[in-house]
């Protein structure tokens, strides 16, 4: 066993010499190498399963099926009857302790927006103003269960509906959301709110710097979607005349699918409407593990405890040939004087060593910069895959220069017995492949 261990030792040291590596250096690659493995994978196990944008996973469901008459009136018979069979030592009837449940009417919602500036990069968000306008009649707001006590609510929103409306603003500085007209003297009430404050920004950084960004405002409802039904009005839209913020282009967008649309015409907008319906908050899985309610009265809350969303969005992309000049051509550059270098003669060998560490420091502090100006991610981006392929780039660099350096070192020997290709010439492929082929496939992949 002894004799083994020392052959295999002895292999060992032999090949070392060989290749005129040193035991550290190899161990340290292999390092490296396994660690860079084992994070890569990680990152990819990761991204395919954690969603990163709204648009990727969603608890909100489209309105479409939701009120459809004959189905919403069975669930809602159905949460009736486990209410009472829930507490029904504190009702003498059944059915009978509820008044005949009406479908609600439409709700009209209008909003546009007149007002887009200081995108801030940083935050994700941007600054944003406009107008809300509502109609509805007196069977648009209807009562569901006469035992919870959100009467008060009711008769809030009877007299105002977005009175009882909140916007998703970003935080609370700055942000103003107040009436402006109400007329409710008839049954045809309407009122106007304005709005504006700081909105945060959906942003898909994955293919930065050639990334967008998705301005979301979201009007959400208190009241739940059995007692009131949103009808987003399509005259909502983004009436902004600037079509620059920073370095992001307003982008126009077809909203719907094209059956939607008459044919051979095809809109784009700046703005486009959708409304959704959010999950609610009345009954939670604890409250079945803890016995506070049954499984039956869970499940049939749950069909219908949705609450109404209308929703505005807007759209952005990052200037492309902006972010050429400004974050890619600087590593082209650095890569053209990696090749340039490698096309020195031999008396330059002192240039052609000190050249790739000096760059590689240099794409090191680039990164640095870049990372400032966007907000820390739980993913990486385009850039940051450019600049880890740049730094396999200098350091194949320094590889070939050490090479071709050291008269002692056997690797161009070798590589032309054993694969009849000197390393020069490998690695001259390497670098072009990685250079040229793999900035392609790292965009596509990401």
């Amino acid at each position: 066993m002894k004799k083994v261990k020392k052959n295999i030792f002895k292999k060992l040291n032999q090949q070392k010499k060989i290749f005129g590596i040193s035991l550290t250096l190899t161990l340290f690659i292999f390092f490296i190498f396994g660690l860079t493995t084992f994070f890569s994978i990680n990152e990819y196990v990761q991204q395919s399963t954690i969603p990163i944008t709204q648009s990727e996973y969603s608890r909100s469901i489209e309105t479409l099926n939701f009120y459809e008459d004959g189905l919403l009136k069975q669930k809602v018979s159905n949460y009736r009857n486990k209410f009472f069979n829930e507490f029904k030592d504190q009702f003498e009837k059944g059915e009978e302790n509820f008044s005949e449940y009406q479908i609600p009417d439409d709700t009209y919602i209008t909003i546009k927006i007149n007002n887009l500036f200081d995108f801030d990069e940083k935050t994700s968000s941007i600054y944003a103003s406009g107008f809300i306008r509502a109609s509805w009649t007196d069977e648009g707001v209807v009562p569901l269960d006469e035992h919870m006590p959100d009467q008060e609510l009711l008769d809030k929103s009877k007299k105002d509906v977005l009175s009882s409306l909140y916007l998703n603003f970003y935080d609370s500085e700055d942000q103003i959301y107040e009436k402006v007209t109400l007329d409710n003297s008839s049954d045809a009430k309407t009122s106007l709110y304005k709005f504006s404050g700081r909105f945060r920004l959906d942003r898909d950084l994955r293919r930065f710097p050639f990334d967008n960004s998705k301005l979301r405002i979201e009007l959400t409802s208190l009241l739940p979607a059995t007692k009131i039904h949103f009808f987003l009005d399509a005259s909502g839209n983004v009436l902004e005349d600037r079509f620059r913020f920073e370095a992001f282009i307003h982008q126009d967008k077809q909203c719907y699918i094209d059956d939607f649309y008459e044919k051979d015409q095809v809109y784009k907008e700046y703005g486009c409407i959708y409304n959704e319906l959010k999950p609610g908050y009345n009954v939670q899985d604890q409250d079945v593990d803890n016995n506070i309610i049954s499984k039956e009265f869970f499940e049939a809350t749950k069909k219908i405890d949705y609450y109404p969303v209308a929703v505005l969005e807007s759209y952005f992309v990052r200037s492309g040939s902006s972010s050429f000049f400004r974050y890619i051509l600087p590593l082209i550059a650095g890569v053209s004087v990696l090749i340039l270098t490698e096309n020195l003669s031999n008396k330059f060998k002192d240039i052609k060593v000190a050249t790739p560490p000096t760059v590689l420091l240099t794409f090191i502090f680039m990164q640095n910069g870049y990372q400032s100006e966007i907000p820390q991610l739980s993913y990486i981006t385009y850039m940051d895959k450019l600049y880890f392929l740049s730094y396999l780039l200098a350091i194949l660099q320094l590889a070939n220069a050490l090479i071709i350096v050291d008269s002692r070192n056997r690797i161009e020997r070798f590589s032309k017995k054993y694969f009849g290709l000197s390393f020069d010439k490998f690695y001259r492929f390497s670098f072009i492949f990685f250079a040229i082929v793999s900035p392609f496939i790292l965009f596509f992949t990401s």
